[in-house]
């Protein structure tokens, strides 16, 4: 099994290389903001599948985000917001009594968790699976259910 550094760093280089093969050879223009957010939001989405593990890294980062998309909602009430905390805490909630490796280890785990990021930003949802994809290439998992 594949530690959290291993996923992040891969994903890391495989979005640095194919984002620089999309800007030279296509002259794909993403603003610098979607570049930055993107990258961070694939970075998580690289250690997601492993919610499911106890002690996971992702598992105490999203507490962690569910305290604070909380907290940005009671101050600033946004249906994203709102839904994103839902959303958390569903994972938070089920994420123990999942087995290891089962559903979120799938390529329709990953289409479904990125696609909710459609309604924030049209690049987000390709960072997203990108990075759940190569957190599945890593562990050599390629199910599709």
């Amino acid at each position: 099994m594949s530690g959290y550094r291993v996923h992040i760093t891969a994903y890391s280089i495989f979005i640095s290389v194919l984002l620089a093969i999309l800007h030279y050879y296509l002259e794909l223009r993403i603003s610098p903001a979607t570049l930055v957010i993107g990258f961070f939001i694939g970075v998580l989405y690289s250690i997601l599948p492993d919610i499911d593990a106890k002690g996971s890294k992702v598992r105490q980062l999203l507490a962690g985000v569910f305290l604070l998309s909380s907290v940005f909602y009671l101050l600033y009430p946004a249906l994203i917001l709102g839904l994103m905390g839902i959303a958390l805490a569903f994972f938070l909630l089920a994420a123990p009594f999942i087995k290891h490796r089962g559903f979120f280890h799938t390529i329709t785990a990953g289409i479904l968790f990125s696609t909710p990021l459609l309604l924030i930003d049209p690049w987000f949802p390709f960072f997203a699976l990108l990075g759940f994809l190569s957190h599945l290439v890593i562990d050599e998992e390629f199910s599709l259910f």
